[in-house]
């Protein structure tokens, strides 16, 4: 025995007991330091703070540098020096300094504001944070995984290479990396290593939480360390004898009843206190608990003021950003007018009067438009001079022939108006956005069929992008939205379709209306009315065209008599008459048929999207608030919904009208629900939507008819009893 783990190179060899303890091998490694003062003023922030703040800087000195060259021309100003001025002025903002002088331009005093607003809330935010940094110390990055270890780069070491056993032939980085980094090294070595703050020490963990560790490690040195929170290996101790040793089934047991009875616990306790420092075990607890001892409140020392040199530092490297960048913008002009997301796209019919450097006159000038190639060109139209005329199509008609220009759209899948799917490049029939690969996307339905004639007649390309199944999306009153239809308000496509109706008419330009689309309930089917009562009469009328039975001396039975006779003169002159009608022909609950039954009724009712109720979400009524039947709850006209000012907008409108004048709509509608949706539910629907039900046809009578009956003689059995005692 003494410490043998159960290697599997030895089992061939020799014979091995039951395990008898647990001994996980992890590192004690140099403690995260405190951060040097020199760089306290920039740790209220993380890095990716101060990125985005510099960056915010960046954009507000060239935001503010084009609008005052751009929009006040100043005189007397070069690109150079006004760059830097503006770069003072943001600077000195952000520095709580004095504001720039007041200027007549509104943009000038909104973007003032603007600045003054930002510089606000970050100074706000840092000094809040220097504060506690300045008495909080912070720390470097802590070591806590063996891949943190493996990829710091420490050496560590032990007495015996014993400790790589388990691992050396591991293929992985992290353990080669490991086992690269051990050194075996003296005991006075390891303990002058201990306070450099560069070594790390493997150490085991015990069966039951206590920690066995070379004498070089001493208390001085604990405050230095910390503990790894995962173990590099774990391997079992066992025993180990000759083979065939007779005394080993009797060992084995011995390990299960020292370990059942608690006396391992005991006994690695007692040993690790008589042969282990207690002060440095006592330490190795703490740091497995992530505990460091509390520095307190810190009070500000000279050396704090060593971080404002690193902030001139990062200053004098922003000003050469900031003056590289003004040289850099300096030269960017705008050539060509473009729209609010840079495509040049959706103000096609434009004239711009130009004073013309050939001739003494102007020139007129639109944006060629069509096409993708070279489509934010400039065209010459003509020209105008002074007494002369000219025969120029100022306006020329470019949505008539767009020669394949690709349109960004989107849309969803919405049987029967619109289904879009993805396939293998090149089988598909439009394109999808954003995009190198052609054919991507099959789409088909009645919307997506007139948008392709649509297309068609003016010779676009459709680049459509696809939104999951019932992603219509919503506009938020804090001008964010997702979505469907949030690719239109954020102006991602130039149209959105896809069963969309005017739900945000107030944000959004809209078509003619295509289709209606009314949304009705499928309720649960009423099932037939129980014939408890009926059978019940019937067997009664049974009984009493029997004899009746002779009187007898005990009044229960003459009650049980009377019930019965008293039941059939009142009962079955009536009752004869319809009877043999009632029992063969069903009868139904009432069944629910308008909106104020289905909201009495409490029954529960659902659809894939919240868009089915966008449209009553509002009401006031007590029935659309409980909330549907052969009444309509609401209906909807779906639409196209372009961005603003879209130019095919009067073109599409009237492809809508003659879509729907010429009945292309009806026959693509029946086309699609026969394509996409089950012809015999369809069928089935439609028979609803009559009130038409199956004839069950002559019902026979069947033995639960007859249960009515029994109660009444249970019934009367009862009451019978009851007189009787």
């Amino acid at each position: 025995m003494g410490v043998y783990y159960a290697l599997l190179g030895f089992y061939h060899q020799m014979d091995i007991s039951f395990t008898i303890a647990k001994s996980s091998v992890l590192f004690i490694v140099p403690a995260a330091q405190v951060l040097p003062p020199s760089i306290t003023p920039i740790l209220p922030f993380s890095w990716k703070v101060w990125l985005a703040i510099s960056l915010t800087v960046i954009l507000d000195v060239v935001v503010y540098y084009f609008v005052e060259k751009n929009v006040l021309k100043t005189p007397g100003h070069t690109a150079k020096t006004t760059f830097g001025l503006v770069a003072l002025k943001i600077s000195s903002i952000y520095l709580q300094q004095a504001a720039p002088e007041t200027s007549r331009w509104s943009s000038m005093r909104i973007l003032i504001a603007t600045f003054l607003l930002s510089s606000l809330v970050v100074v706000n935010s840092y000094s809040g944070g220097l504060a506690s940094v300045l008495t909080v110390p912070k720390y470097e990055k802590s070591i806590d995984t063996n891949q943190e270890f493996a990829d710091s780069g420490l050496k560590w070491g032990a007495p015996s290479d014993v400790w790589i056993y388990a691992i050396v032939e591991a293929e992985e980085p992290m353990f080669k990396t490991v086992v690269n980094n051990f050194e075996i090294k003296s005991y006075d070595e390891f303990r002058r290593l201990s306070f450099t703050g560069t070594f790390a020490y493997g150490i085991e963990r015990l069966n039951f939480g206590e920690y066995a560790f070379g004498p070089y490690i001493t208390e001085p040195a604990m405050d230095l360390f910390d503990m790894t929170k995962e173990d590099i290996y774990f391997l079992w101790t066992t025993a180990i004898s000759v083979k065939g040793y007779p005394l080993m089934d009797y060992f084995n047991k011995h390990i299960q009843e020292v370990l059942q009875h608690g006396l391992y616990d005991y006994w690695e306790r007692r040993t690790t206190e008589k042969y282990f420092n207690l002060k440095v075990q006592l330490a190795m607890h703490r740091l497995s608990t992530g505990n460091r001892p509390n520095p307190g409140i810190t009070s500000l020392k000279v050396d704090h003021i060593s971080g404002p040199l690193f902030l001139l530092a990062v200053g004098l490297s922003l000003a050469t950003i900031v003056f590289i960048c003004e040289l850099v913008s300096y030269s960017l002009k705008k050539k060509y007018i473009r729209n609010s997301y840079g495509r040049g796209q959706i103000f096609p019919s434009h004239l711009i009067v130009r004073r013309s450097k050939e001739i003494d006159g102007f020139e007129l000038i639109t944006q060629k438009f069509v096409s993708n190639h070279d489509n934010e060109e400039g065209i010459i139209l003509g020209y105008l001079q002074e007494n002369k005329s000219a025969i120029v199509d100022f306006f020329p008609d470019k949505l008539k022939n767009m020669q394949g220009k690709d349109i960004p759209s989107a849309t969803l899948t919405y049987p029967p108006y619109m289904i879009i799917d993805n396939v293998p490049p090149g089988q598909g029939n439009v394109d999808e956005f954003e995009t190198n690969e052609l054919k991507t996307l099959y789409m088909d339905g009645t919307e997506a069929i007139m948008m392709f004639e649509f297309s068609r007649l003016r010779n676009f390309t459709m680049k459509m992008k696809r939104f999951e199944h019932d992603c219509w999306g919503e506009l938020y009153e804090n001008g964010s939205s997702d979505g469907l239809l949030g690719s239109i308000y954020q102006k991602e496509v130039d149209f959105a379709v896809g069963c969309l109706s005017m739900w945000y008419y107030h944000e959004m330009e809209y078509s003619f209306t295509i289709a209606q689309s009314s949304k009705v309930l499928k309720t649960p089917g009423h099932t037939a009315r129980t014939t408890f009562g009926l059978v019940a009469l019937r067997i009664s009328s049974i009984y009493l065209q029997q004899a009746t039975p002779e009187t007898s001396r005990w009044s229960s039975v003459r009650l049980l008599l009377a019930t019965f006779i008293l039941s059939s003169l009142v009962v079955v002159n009536s009752y004869s008459g319809g009877l043999a009608s009632v029992l063969t022909v069903p009868k139904y609950e009432d069944s629910i048929d308008t909106n104020q039954q289905f909201a009495d009724s409490d029954v529960k009712w659902g659809a894939p999207s919240d868009a089915w109720i966008y449209q009553i979400v509002g009401a006031e009524e007590p029935m659309y608030k409980t909330i549907m039947t052969k009444e309509d709850i609401y209906f909807l006209w779906t639409c196209l919904i372009p961005v603003p000012g879209w130019p095919l907008m009067d073109y599409f409108n009237k492809h809508v009208q003659e879509v729907l004048q010429h009945g292309l709509w009806d026959y693509w509608e029946r086309r699609i629900t026969e394509k996409y949706f089950n012809v015999k539910v369809q069928l089935g629907m439609h028979q609803l939507s009559a009130g038409y039900r199956d004839n069950p046809g002559i019902t026979s009578l069947k033995v639960d008819h007859i249960s009515g009956p029994l109660f009444l003689l249970a019934v009367g059995l009862a009451l019978a009893t009851i007189v009787f005692f």
